[in-house]
């Protein structure tokens, strides 16, 4: 079982790395770049802390089960809350002409103080490259080799007594693959993107493999003086695409995680102060519908159940000079699911939830004689 889903992994890993040699050379093809006579090699780097008070996104009744030493099997943590550490290295390759094409590399590493089953890494790689009549295209590729989402009840775990707890870290890899093409419509700075996701459970959890696509849409006038004005919009559907092979075909016996959602948010960012050290503060606000799809009255979790997400941002950065850059921000996170049955497994996907979040982080980046507008996230 473990060899054949490696197998599928790595044959998965071969079609990715097609598709993004495919797209690359597509690239090419639609901007028809000047040939270069040169290129400059840009990097930077950024280190971040960041404290959450709620690292798994527990509900209110998960926490005080936790605190309490109620049911340890089902919890793998040693606290609720952890500080973080991450890590940001990027490289890029600008090509010198009059439209340059930008590949870009980054690598983030995230490692917790206590809690080291969230330690993680990703990688990802993207091109992007100016079209004839403005605006530029943007194709980009990502992994993400190992993420602990939480410990979930897994009937298939075999144990030695039938009434033994079976739970077990839910562990998934996950692939990613993005397009996006911004341009000025009507004097606003708008930008479609397009992005793929496939995630596949490691040691167990087969039937929440799924494959997830999204649509965003965000508009920007031109500056208004000190202050930006960003809207966006999106809609995302989640299709589970696993089984574990002991339901009848008629009766599946799992949880059904596919869902769809739709999402708005806006931005508002103020340049506080424009020489050196320069100023400015971005709050953003967003809100997000999800609703879950599947038809089985059994799936107590996920049976008629409809989330409602709202997440608040508010980040000071701080430039420095000589590319230096000082970020804090504040998050609060908040999701609500309405009713659930209190038979519902409590140990399943996040319910009901609040967190706050505080980071500070210290980045430089050289970016040679040219920026590279929107890079700067």
């Amino acid at each position: 079982m473990v060899r054949s889903k490696t197998r599928r992994a790595e044959a998965g890993l071969r079609r990715w790395i097609a598709a993004a040699a495919f797209l690359a050379v597509a690239a090419f093809l639609v901007v028809a770049p000047v040939p270069a006579r040169s290129g400059s090699l840009e990097y930077g780097f950024r280190l971040t802390s960041l404290y959450d008070d709620n690292l798994l996104e527990y509900s209110a009744r998960d926490l005080e089960e936790f605190l309490k030493g109620i049911n340890p099997p089902r919890f793998d943590l040693e606290t609720s809350d952890d500080l973080s550490f991450q890590s940001r290295f990027e490289l890029a390759w600008r090509g010198d002409t009059r439209r340059p094409v930008t590949w870009q590399l980054h690598a983030t590493d995230s490692r917790q103080l206590r809690n080291s089953l969230r330690t993680r890494q990703s990688y990802s790689f993207r091109v992007r490259a100016p079209l004839r009549d403005q605006g530029s295209v943007s194709l980009s590729l990502g992994y993400l080799p190992r993420y602990y989402l939480r410990t979930l009840w897994e009937d298939d775990l075999p144990v030695p007594y039938r009434k033994l707890p079976r739970y077990r870290p839910a562990e998934y890899r996950q692939y990613s693959l993005g397009a996006s093409c911004a341009r000025r419509v009507l004097g606003l700075r708008t930008r479609v993107s397009f992005d793929h996701h496939r995630s596949n459970y490691l040691d167990g959890f087969p039937e929440r493999d799924s494959n997830s696509d999204s649509v965003d849409l965000s508009l920007s006038p031109r500056g208004l003086g000190a202050l930006r004005v960003g809207l966006r919009g999106g809609y995302r559907r989640v299709a589970a695409r696993g089984s574990d092979g002991d339901e009848a075909a008629s009766s599946p016996d799992d949880p059904d995680v596919s869902s769809h959602s739709i999402g708005i948010g806006g931005s508002l960012t103020w340049v506080l102060r424009d020489e050196m050290p320069t100023l400015s503060m971005r709050q953003s606000l967003d809100y997000h519908v999800r609703s879950f799809t599947t038809t089985d009255s059994r799936d107590l979790f996920h049976y008629r159940r409809e989330d409602r997400a709202f997440t608040g941002n508010w980040e000071f950065i701080l430039g420095l000079g000589g590319e230096w850059k000082l970020r804090g921000s504040y998050e609060l996170a908040e999701q609500r699911t309405g009713s659930l049955p209190d038979a519902s497994e409590s140990g399943a996907d996040a319910g009901d939830f609040t967190s706050h979040r505080v980071s500070l982080g210290l980045g430089w980046t050289f970016r040679g004689s040219r920026g590279d507008e929107g890079d700067d996230e």
